[in-house]
Protein backbone atom coordinates (compact mmCIF):
# COMPACT_ATOMS: atom_id res chain seq x y z
CA UNK A 1 0.00 0.00 0.00
CA UNK A 2 1.11 3.46 -1.12
CA UNK A 3 1.75 5.14 2.42
CA UNK A 4 2.71 8.28 1.20
CA UNK A 5 -0.83 8.58 -0.88
CA UNK A 6 -2.65 7.22 2.29
CA UNK A 7 -1.36 9.90 4.30
CA UNK A 8 -2.18 12.66 2.29
CA UNK A 9 -5.71 11.67 0.63
CA UNK A 10 -6.91 10.06 3.95
CA UNK A 11 -7.80 6.60 1.14
CA UNK A 12 -7.41 3.33 0.93
CA UNK A 13 -5.57 2.43 -2.11
CA UNK A 14 -6.89 -0.32 -3.99
CA UNK A 15 -3.95 -2.24 -5.25
CA UNK A 16 -5.94 -5.67 -5.60
CA UNK A 17 -6.09 -5.89 -9.32
CA UNK A 18 -4.69 -8.36 -11.33
CA UNK A 19 -1.08 -7.81 -13.43
CA UNK A 20 -1.77 -6.51 -16.78
CA UNK A 21 1.22 -8.24 -17.97
CA UNK A 22 0.08 -12.08 -17.31
CA UNK A 23 1.48 -14.09 -19.56
CA UNK A 24 3.49 -11.99 -21.97
CA UNK A 25 7.02 -11.46 -22.88
CA UNK A 26 9.07 -8.66 -22.36
CA UNK A 27 7.74 -5.44 -23.90
CA UNK A 28 7.63 -4.02 -27.39
CA UNK A 29 6.17 -1.18 -29.21
CA UNK A 30 3.07 -2.41 -29.74
CA UNK A 31 0.34 0.31 -31.19
CA UNK A 32 -2.89 -1.10 -30.48
CA UNK A 33 -5.83 -0.99 -33.35
CA UNK A 34 -7.85 1.45 -31.44
CA UNK A 35 -6.94 4.74 -29.66
CA UNK A 36 -8.10 6.98 -27.48
CA UNK A 37 -11.02 8.92 -27.94
CA UNK A 38 -10.14 12.84 -27.41
CA UNK A 39 -13.20 12.69 -25.32
CA UNK A 40 -11.54 10.44 -23.11
CA UNK A 41 -7.97 11.86 -23.25
CA UNK A 42 -9.47 14.95 -22.07
CA UNK A 43 -11.42 13.34 -19.02
CA UNK A 44 -7.98 11.98 -18.03
CA UNK A 45 -6.27 15.15 -18.56
CA UNK A 46 -9.28 17.08 -16.08
CA UNK A 47 -8.53 14.41 -13.73
CA UNK A 48 -5.17 14.28 -13.40
CA UNK A 49 -2.37 16.34 -14.50
CA UNK A 50 -2.47 19.46 -16.68
CA UNK A 51 -0.66 22.34 -16.34
CA UNK A 52 -2.11 24.89 -14.31
CA UNK A 53 -0.68 28.21 -15.18
CA UNK A 54 2.52 29.27 -16.75
CA UNK A 55 3.78 31.14 -13.07
CA UNK A 56 6.33 28.40 -11.73
CA UNK A 57 9.92 29.07 -11.64
CA UNK A 58 11.07 28.30 -15.41
CA UNK A 59 13.34 25.58 -15.94
CA UNK A 60 16.24 26.29 -18.16
CA UNK A 61 15.79 24.79 -22.00
CA UNK A 62 16.62 21.13 -21.69
CA UNK A 63 18.97 19.60 -24.74
CA UNK A 64 19.29 16.42 -26.10
CA UNK A 65 21.02 14.64 -28.74
CA UNK A 66 19.72 13.72 -32.17
CA UNK A 67 16.57 11.86 -31.67
CA UNK A 68 17.08 7.84 -32.53
CA UNK A 69 14.80 5.93 -34.53
CA UNK A 70 13.82 4.07 -31.07
CA UNK A 71 12.55 8.30 -29.84
CA UNK A 72 11.16 9.10 -33.15
CA UNK A 73 8.84 5.87 -33.30
CA UNK A 74 7.95 6.27 -29.58
CA UNK A 75 7.63 10.23 -29.73
CA UNK A 76 4.93 9.19 -33.10
CA UNK A 77 3.41 6.71 -30.84
CA UNK A 78 2.72 8.93 -28.02
CA UNK A 79 1.27 11.42 -30.33
CA UNK A 80 -1.40 8.62 -31.34
CA UNK A 81 -2.17 8.10 -27.58
CA UNK A 82 -2.33 11.78 -26.69
CA UNK A 83 -4.62 12.29 -30.05
CA UNK A 84 -2.43 14.94 -30.84
CA UNK A 85 -0.52 15.80 -34.23
CA UNK A 86 2.93 15.14 -33.93
CA UNK A 87 3.94 18.14 -35.66
CA UNK A 88 2.09 19.93 -32.66
CA UNK A 89 3.56 18.32 -29.63
CA UNK A 90 6.48 20.28 -27.57
CA UNK A 91 9.95 19.66 -29.38
CA UNK A 92 10.66 15.99 -29.07
CA UNK A 93 13.91 16.85 -27.44
CA UNK A 94 12.28 18.97 -24.91
CA UNK A 95 10.09 15.73 -24.08
CA UNK A 96 12.59 13.17 -24.17
CA UNK A 97 15.32 15.08 -21.86
CA UNK A 98 12.46 15.95 -19.44
CA UNK A 99 10.98 12.27 -19.34
CA UNK A 100 14.69 10.59 -18.73
CA UNK A 101 15.33 13.65 -15.66
CA UNK A 102 12.07 13.28 -14.25
CA UNK A 103 11.72 9.27 -14.93
CA UNK A 104 14.94 9.07 -13.06
CA UNK A 105 13.66 11.25 -10.07
CA UNK A 106 10.43 9.24 -9.90
CA UNK A 107 12.55 5.69 -9.38
CA UNK A 108 12.55 5.93 -5.87
CA UNK A 109 13.85 2.45 -5.49
CA UNK A 110 15.83 2.44 -8.52
CA UNK A 111 14.72 -0.55 -10.25
CA UNK A 112 14.53 0.99 -13.76
CA UNK A 113 10.34 0.98 -13.46
CA UNK A 114 8.45 2.82 -11.76
CA UNK A 115 6.22 1.50 -9.45
CA UNK A 116 1.75 2.62 -9.01
CA UNK A 117 3.43 3.96 -5.33
CA UNK A 118 5.55 6.24 -7.20
CA UNK A 119 2.89 7.43 -9.80
CA UNK A 120 0.79 7.92 -6.75
CA UNK A 121 3.01 9.62 -4.58
CA UNK A 122 4.30 11.92 -7.04
CA UNK A 123 1.03 12.93 -8.96
CA UNK A 124 -0.07 13.54 -4.93
CA UNK A 125 2.25 16.11 -4.16
CA UNK A 126 2.04 17.73 -7.82
CA UNK A 127 -1.61 18.53 -6.69
CA UNK A 128 -3.12 16.83 -3.57
CA UNK A 129 -7.10 17.58 -5.04
CA UNK A 130 -6.18 14.82 -7.78
CA UNK A 131 -8.32 11.73 -7.51
CA UNK A 132 -6.27 8.20 -7.12
CA UNK A 133 -8.29 6.22 -9.49
CA UNK A 134 -7.72 8.74 -12.33
CA UNK A 135 -4.11 8.50 -11.41
CA UNK A 136 -4.68 4.61 -12.40
CA UNK A 137 -6.57 5.50 -15.44
CA UNK A 138 -3.53 6.91 -16.81
CA UNK A 139 -0.86 4.36 -15.45
CA UNK A 140 -3.40 1.25 -17.47
CA UNK A 141 -3.72 3.35 -20.29
CA UNK A 142 0.06 3.89 -21.34
CA UNK A 143 0.41 0.23 -20.48
CA UNK A 144 -2.41 -0.54 -23.41
CA UNK A 145 -0.12 1.09 -25.96
CA UNK A 146 3.26 -0.53 -25.07
CA UNK A 147 3.29 -4.25 -23.74
CA UNK A 148 3.29 -4.34 -19.69
CA UNK A 149 5.99 -5.42 -17.27
CA UNK A 150 5.78 -7.01 -14.01
CA UNK A 151 7.82 -4.34 -12.85
CA UNK A 152 6.07 -1.80 -13.54
CA UNK A 153 6.14 1.62 -16.32
CA UNK A 154 9.80 1.22 -18.06
CA UNK A 155 10.78 4.47 -19.61
CA UNK A 156 9.03 4.23 -22.75
CA UNK A 157 5.80 3.74 -20.65
CA UNK A 158 6.59 7.04 -18.64
CA UNK A 159 7.38 8.75 -22.20
CA UNK A 160 3.70 8.38 -23.22
CA UNK A 161 2.63 9.19 -20.19
CA UNK A 162 3.86 12.19 -19.94
CA UNK A 163 2.78 13.00 -23.65
CA UNK A 164 -0.42 12.00 -22.56
CA UNK A 165 -0.02 14.55 -19.63
CA UNK A 166 1.24 17.53 -21.08
CA UNK A 167 1.75 17.05 -24.79
CA UNK A 168 -1.04 19.94 -25.67
CA UNK A 169 1.41 22.12 -24.52
CA UNK A 170 3.50 24.81 -26.14
CA UNK A 171 7.44 24.08 -25.05
CA UNK A 172 7.69 27.17 -22.68
CA UNK A 173 4.08 25.63 -20.93
CA UNK A 174 6.14 22.20 -21.16
CA UNK A 175 8.85 23.19 -19.59
CA UNK A 176 7.17 25.15 -16.50
CA UNK A 177 4.87 22.31 -16.11
CA UNK A 178 7.57 19.60 -16.08
CA UNK A 179 9.44 22.01 -13.67
CA UNK A 180 6.91 21.94 -11.17
CA UNK A 181 6.30 18.36 -11.28
CA UNK A 182 10.09 17.88 -10.65
CA UNK A 183 9.65 20.05 -7.86
CA UNK A 184 6.56 17.58 -6.79
CA UNK A 185 8.54 14.14 -7.25
CA UNK A 186 11.54 15.82 -4.62
CA UNK A 187 8.87 16.52 -2.08
CA UNK A 188 7.58 12.97 -2.77
CA UNK A 189 10.76 11.12 -2.77
CA UNK A 190 11.36 13.10 1.17
CA UNK A 191 8.02 12.91 2.34
CA UNK A 192 8.62 8.67 1.56
CA UNK A 193 11.61 9.16 3.61
CA UNK A 194 10.56 11.07 6.44
CA UNK A 195 7.03 9.02 6.77
CA UNK A 196 9.26 5.35 6.49
CA UNK A 197 11.68 6.58 9.30
CA UNK A 198 8.99 7.62 11.24
CA UNK A 199 7.23 3.70 10.95
CA UNK A 200 10.36 2.67 12.03
CA UNK A 201 11.01 4.56 15.11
Amino acid sequence: MPVLAQHLTGQEVDLSLPPLDEGLGEHVLQAKPSKLEASQISALEARCLTPRDNSAPRAKTLSSAPLTEHHKKLNNLAADVAGIPEDELPDPALIKAAAHELFELMDADHSGYLSKDELIDSCLMYDDRVPIEGIEDTFYAVEDEIEPDPRGLCFDHFYLWLVLMFGDCTNDEFESGTQEFRIAIDAACKARAELEAEMVG
